[in-house]
Order: C-alpha cells, then structure tokens, then sequence
C-alpha cells in the first residue's frame, strides 16, 4: 500500500507527460502566432530640415503616421514647409504632442499578434540625423509623404523567434530591428 500524499511512479510520468504535452502546445501555439502591423504614429518634436539650395528650416511639434498594408509603408508627415531636402534631423518625444492616443508615448505601433490586440509604445527620446539618397520634397499643402516596402513583422523577430511586444523584455530588440528596417524602405544612408 502506497503512503498517502505520495503517487506512484505511473502517476507521477503520466502527470508529467500531460504537462509537457501542454507546455509543447502552447509553445507551438505561441510561436505559430502571426505579427500584423497596421500603423503607427509618432510625435516628431522638433525636425531640423536641410535644402538642397542650401537652407535650413524647422519645424515641430507635428504628428508622424504610418499606414502599412502588406509589405507596404507610408509615411505622412505634415505641417512642414515646402521644398526638396536631402537630410532631416528628427527628434521623437512624448514631449509637447497635442495628440490623445500619444499622450506622453514618442511613437506607437498598432496591430496584432497572435489574435491580440498590440499597442507597442516607446515613451524614449529618440533623436535622429538622416541623409537621404535621393532628396526629399514637401509640396506646397506642407505634406511630406515617403513610401517604402518592409515587413514589419521583421521587426517582432528575434532569429526565428517571435518577441511578444506585451513582455517589457522584448521591447528594446524590436526598438532595435525597427530602425534599419526604415532606412532601407525610405532609401536613408
């Protein structure tokens, strides 16, 4: 007669044979989730533009968004003065942003994963010198539009691993993957 409180060794490999079998699943489950990025949108505080004529002007705070639909991106920035520009010095702050869904956020990033809804948020201060290959033009509306192709899931990867943007772990590694993911679609050097 076995002693009570203690199983035999049947129930013990059985219990443990179902844990792992439900750990496998979810692990399966997790990493077959798929990354959907739909948009994002960030507060450029002050931006810093550099003519091709050689001018220099600025602008800021304004509302960055990014509308992304497949592997396409696009990017409108408005409330800037016309001309072509071939470098740009941003600065992105939750600082001074007039926008709701910001708040004190410098940039979100809206989707899903898994079946969730994502509101990946960054309130770091991220300040940024870019030069561009061919220049860029603000028509006359004041509307800077910059179109590029990049999987955006790219961003939520870790090798073949997916970074789950609700675990704070991760955030900084999909932080990292955006920023040269963006200079190769916009053609920034």
């Amino acid at each position: 007669m076995e002693k009570k409180g203690k199983k035999n060794i049947f129930y013990r490999g059985a219990k443990y044979a179902g844990v792992m079998a439900m750990l496998m699943i979810g692990f399966i489950a997790f990493v077959a989730a798929t990354v959907n990025v739909t948009g994002a949108k960030g507060n450029i505080s002050s931006m810093t533009l550099y003519s091709t004529d050689g001018r220099t002007v600025t602008a800021g705070p304004v509302v960055g968004t990014a509308d992304v639909s497949g592997n396409n991106i696009t990017v409108k920035i408005t409330g800037l003065p016309a001309g072509s520009y071939e470098r740009v010095k941003v600065t992105l702050s939750g600082r001074n942003s007039g926008d709701s869904e910001l708040k004190s956020n410098a940039f979100i990033v809206t989707g899903t994963a898994g079946g969730k809804d994502i509101d990946y948020k960054s309130s770091k201060t991220v300040t940024r010198d870019l030069s561009f290959k061919n220049p860029i033009t603000v028509g006359s509306d004041g509307v800077l539009t910059l179109s590029g192709n990049v999987d955006m899931k790219d961003a939520f990867m870790n090798g073949n691993v997916e970074l789950d943007p609700e675990n704070a772990s991760n955030l900084k590694a999909i932080g990292r993957n955006l920023g040269p993911m963006l200079k190769a679609a916009f053609g920034i050097m």
